[in-house]
């Protein structure tokens, strides 16, 4: 999971976005989810 995290510090989707605007909104909630996965399991410091 940390390797496919971008050069921007975030993550996005691995499906088709039909816009840029989408793409930016799924990028944020997707970075939030997977930084809380990575914490979850000791990636992280708490």
């Amino acid at each position: 999971m940390q390797a496919a995290q971008s050069p921007d510090g975030g993550w996005s989707g691995n499906w088709l976005m039909w816009t840029p605007l989408v793409e930016h909104e799924w990028g944020g909630h997707l970075t939030v989810a997977r930084l809380k996965t990575l914490r979850a399991y000791g990636r992280l410091p708490g």
